[in-house]
């Protein structure tokens, strides 16, 4: 089949190859095949270099032409061999052997990129590899160790395709490769050890999520704002706002821990939600920074919601009053500096 597409150069036959050897290997991974597994196994590695040198070569050539069958094989022929290597290969070997195909592909991802310039191909090669290198983390671990190792290669890969590309947007999108560290971190927050003691391992779940968004923000707040582009800067608030939130309900979890009185932990929370709100806002409003302007002013709404909705019927009368007077008095002393700021603002404008 190759060697006819190499002639007619009708690239759609190679994908129709690849979904007849996907048809037929149904069965075969499904254990059917008994004493021969590991040898189609050998024969399904075979495949998947040719494929992947013939796709590779096939793209390489193409100029400005409909990709779309090249794109369908490559994404095709990966995820193929994966699930061969996942269903055949020996458990002591397959993270190894995931890991080395994996290095195979994000090469491949970034030598047609380089060469050819074109995003497409790179995000389905990339993203094979990235599979591959989720399944081979999966594989190895479980549960919040899972999250934890499965959060820094995402971010790694994420600060490895700027450092090579130097293209931001690439970059921003690979972001969304720790969604699934996001879904996965729900059981950390929700981990019922937090009532009695500090579940360590589900701390530092929350802890590196929340110093990878945080991360991520900061080392892409400049390169953002240099561009100008309103949605290369929109996620980049989106990323600042998600580690944020990590990190106020870490503050939250480990406070409800340490402390026997629930009160005092939720003021103390308050406190510290309601002194990074203040200050935000302040920042925004004397550097006019609309989004730290906006940013501090929702968590600071979300806190007087919070005192008004649910702590002002729930805490002891003792914790209420000075809960109320302590955000109080934080409130009134930063609307009193923040108005002598704009008076100064207005002497100075007008010398």
């Amino acid at each position: 089949t190759l060697w006819i597409v190499s002639i007619t150069k009708m690239r759609e036959l190679t994908t129709v190859a690849l979904v007849i050897i996907s048809l037929y290997s149904i069965p075969l991974m499904s254990g059917q095949a008994g004493s021969d597994q590991s040898t189609l196994l050998y024969i399904a590695y075979i495949f998947a270099a040719l494929f992947f040198a013939s796709n590779t070569t096939g793209i390489l050539k193409l100029k400005g032409k409909d990709m779309l069958p090249d794109l369908i094989t490559a994404a095709g022929n990966g995820l193929l061999l994966l699930f061969w290597i996942v269903s055949s290969a020996p458990d002591h070997w397959k993270s190894m052997i995931i890991s080395l195909w994996m290095v195979v592909f994000i090469f491949g991802a970034f030598f047609i990129f380089k060469a050819t310039k074109k995003k497409e191909p790179f995000y389905v090669y990339a993203g094979v590899g990235i599979a591959m290198l989720a399944t081979a983390t999966a594989v190895e671990l479980q549960g919040a160790a899972l999250t934890i190792a499965y959060t820094v290669e995402a971010v790694s890969v994420v600060m490895i395709a700027y450092l090579l590309l130097k293209n931001l947007r690439i970059s921003q999108k690979l972001i969304l490769l720790l969604i699934p560290s996001v879904f996965l971190s729900i059981e950390s927050l929700s981990a019922y050890g937090w009532r009695n003691e500090i579940p360590y391992v589900d701390f530092f779940v929350l802890l590196i999520l929340g110093c990878a968004f945080l991360g991520l923000a900061l080392f892409f707040r400049s390169l953002t704002l240099e561009t100008k582009d309103k949605d290369l800067i929109k996620v980049n608030s989106i990323l600042f706002v998600v580690g944020s939130f990590y990190i106020f309900a870490l503050i939250w979890l480990t406070l409800k821990a340490l402390l026997l009185v629930d009160d005092t932990a939720v003021m103390i929370s308050l406190i510290i939600y309601t002194v990074v709100g203040l200050a935000t806002n302040l920042t925004g409003r004397i550097k006019n920074i609309k989004g730290l302007l906006v940013y501090g002013g929702a968590l600071l709404g979300l806190v007087v919601l919070r005192l008004f909705l649910v702590d002002v019927w729930r805490m002891e009368m003792s914790g209420r009053i000075i809960t109320f007077f302590l955000i109080g008095a934080l409130l009134m002393s930063t609307a009193f500096i923040g108005r002598k700021h704009s008076s100064d603002s207005i002497s100075n404008n007008s010398i």
